[in-house]
């Protein structure tokens, strides 16, 4: 029987590799096989991990100028990453506040070898909705609308596109889907031993997996 077929055997458990020390758990070699297999335990994954914690998407130099964008999918969210007008990095859902329509349509995709985890553009100083052309600024107010009738009390300035969380560090590009719980600083940076040297490697990025792939 080989590794795989240990892991995916109903009832599998997983190997000990030592005896309990002083009441501790002990070292195991594999986890058991829900982990691996079980839609539950990713759900669990999903909404107590992913969707709360910050998640790496990509490379700065991806959206080095004002206005460009990462497309990118997390945990099943698709979420866009721009370069404001002050050069600030902002996060929203790919979600148009009027009926729902995606801001880019079509999701994150991939290039022909498969891996890259995001597709990259440019706003041309705005980000228009491509169905009934809602306008918002690159921060993410509502500057247009079209068929929004503010005389019944609904304003402009209450419909900003739904943000998350933005961090970088060491050049890469990180979200939090979760901004009410986390905050855009909390817990951050990551507490890497030494210093945050900017990491410029240019196989980097292609390692980076759309996390929405995991299930």
């Amino acid at each position: 029987m080989g590794y795989k077929d240990e892991v995916s055997a109903p009832g599998a458990r997983p190997v000990p590799t030592e005896a309990a020390v002083d009441g501790e758990a002990p070292m195991e070699a594999t986890l058991p096989r829900d982990p691996y297999l079980s839609a539950g335990a990713w759900q669990r994954e999903r909404e107590e991990i992913l969707l709360r914690e910050w998640v790496c998407v990509g490379r700065e130099e991806a959206v080095a100028a004002r206005g460009d964008y990462l497309n990118v999918g997390v945990a099943g969210e698709n979420v866009l990453v721009v370069r404001n007008q002050d050069g600030s990095l902002r996060g929203f859902h790919n979600m148009c506040r009027h009926h729902g329509a995606q801001l880019v349509p079509g999701g994150p995709g991939r290039t022909p070898d498969g891996e890259a985890p995001c597709r990259s553009g440019r706003f041309r100083g705005a980000i228009v909705c491509p169905y009934h052309a809602w306008t918002y600024s690159l921060s993410g107010e509502l500057r247009q609308a079209r068929f929004l009738d503010e005389r019944h009390g609904l304003r402009r300035e209450q419909l900003p596109l739904h943000e998350v969380g933005v961090a970088t560090w060491g050049g890469f590009v990180f979200v939090n889907l979760t901004p009410q719980e986390a905050g855009t600083t909390a817990g951050w940076p990551p507490r890497f031993p030494g210093s945050s040297p900017r990491v410029t490697s240019p196989s980097i990025p292609a390692r980076f997996a759309d996390v929405g792939g995991l299930r």
